[in-house]
């Protein structure tokens, strides 16, 4: 899979490919950490002026003073205009490479350059996401993509990593969808788990089917193995996004909604695509949604959780627990108008039938009262008749006689 074009002809070398091989197969890291580990080693070759990585590693080998030779290196990356915070990169990438191949360093007598505190990222509001929403011929993958990624929590690699089969359109609820992350190559998942759970809102999973109901239309074949999201353009139709593209046209998005800002001279935007997870657990805090559920959603520590979803009869961990905290937060992480789901309707139907039963309940004391006094009157009858007519004939006797 290709990560950056400038990189790719590193990736051919023996060493790198062991990098890669022990990052991506065994430790599960994120294709975009491999992409940030490379363009590390490629600074270094340039600035300790040497093409061959496995020479360059033969090198290092071979001095007896390695911890000052890669210091040196720093030094001049950096007197030669390296920012730090590349210079930073370009050390991690180097201590990875290396420690794949087994060659020892002395990291401690490295001394890294301080970096300054990051400007702050910004959590986008509802009207900045409705902004991104209302751009002019938004195509109807960037409404899906946007509003799945807000309403799920899920990272921009785990997203765009996503298959068919691997949502739920059709389970215990009728409104909200499914989604299962396992654990696999560029999806950043907590040691500890194997996968985690999460959801999407009903404006979400409406929009979601919509865009995958056109890419049938325009002749795609759709299977459970078929990428979530995929290219709008013809000949890449049901190829994977890359992680590079999905951060670029990030940035595009951001300046047609005009939401590019930056700050202080950074050359970071204030908003970028992990923002949308920020926004996702802002509101299930705002919606106090229980913290070990929310952190399961975002695929943080949570084994207990993942080895008790599935399992019939755990309280915590059942999936009508789940979406029972999961509802409180729909309101929250909905974007455009409030919608009426059919959970909402049944509720409301639910409530409705309640006040019917209490009017019925109220009618049959009512008419238990009325019973009863109906009664009440039959005994006072039965009671009294003789008397009345015993009277009655003393009375027309009395008549007679006259």
């Amino acid at each position: 899979m290709q990560i950056d074009t400038g990189l790719e002809p590193l990736r051919e070398y023996p060493s790198v490919k062991r990098l890669e091989a022990i990052l991506l197969a065994r430790q599960k890291g994120s294709l975009w950490t491999l992409r940030n580990y490379l363009k590390g080693i490629q600074n270094f070759l340039k600035y300790m002026d040497v093409k061959d990585p496995e020479e360059a590693i033969k090198i290092i080998e071979q001095s007896e003073e390695r911890e000052k030779l890669i210091d040196d290196v720093l030094t001049n990356a950096m007197e030669n205009g390296l920012p730090d915070s590349m210079a930073v990169i370009m050390m991690k990438g180097l201590r990875k490479w290396l420690r794949t191949n087994r060659v020892e360093v002395n990291w401690k007598q490295i001394t890294l350059p301080s970096l300054e505190t990051k400007v702050e990222d910004i959590m986008p509001s509802k009207e900045d996401i409705k902004d991104l929403l209302n751009i002019h011929n938004l195509s109807l993958r960037d409404k899906a993509f946007t509003l799945v990624s807000l309403s799920s929590g899920l990272r921009l690699g785990t997203l765009r990593s996503l298959k068919i089969g691997d949502i739920n359109f059709e389970f215990e609820d009728p409104d909200v969808a499914r989604i299962i992350v396992k654990r696999a190559m560029g999806r950043k998942i907590a040691k500890t788990m194997k996968f985690f759970v999460t959801f999407i809102t009903p404006e979400a999973k409406h929009l979601l089917q919509q865009y995958i109901e056109w890419r049938k239309g325009r002749g795609e074949i759709i299977t459970e193995e078929s990428p979530l999201f995929t290219s709008n353009l013809d000949h890449q139709i049901g190829k994977f996004l890359s992680y590079a593209y999905l951060r670029i046209h990030w940035t595009r998005l951001l300046k047609r909604a005009n939401l590019d800002h930056k700050a202080n001279g950074s050359p970071w935007y204030q908003i970028h695509a992990h923002t949308l997870r920020k926004f996702f657990e802002t509101q299930l805090i705002n919606a106090q949604v229980i913290p070990a559920y929310r952190e399961f959603w975002m695929g943080h520590k949570g084994e207990h959780m993942a080895d008790s979803y599935f399992r019939p009869g755990t309280a915590e961990g059942s999936e009508s627990r789940h979406l029972e905290e999961y509802r409180k937060a729909i309101p929250f992480l909905t974007i455009e108008e409030q919608v009426t789901t059919n959970h909402q309707k049944i509720l409301t139907l639910e409530k409705q039938l309640e006040k019917r039963d209490l009017e019925i309940e109220k009618l049959k004391t009512l008419l238990d009262v009325l019973t009863q006094q109906v009664q009440d009157y039959e005994t006072t009858i039965k009671e009294d008749l003789p008397f009345l007519k015993e009277q009655v004939e003393k009375l027309m006797k009395e008549r007679e006689q006259k």
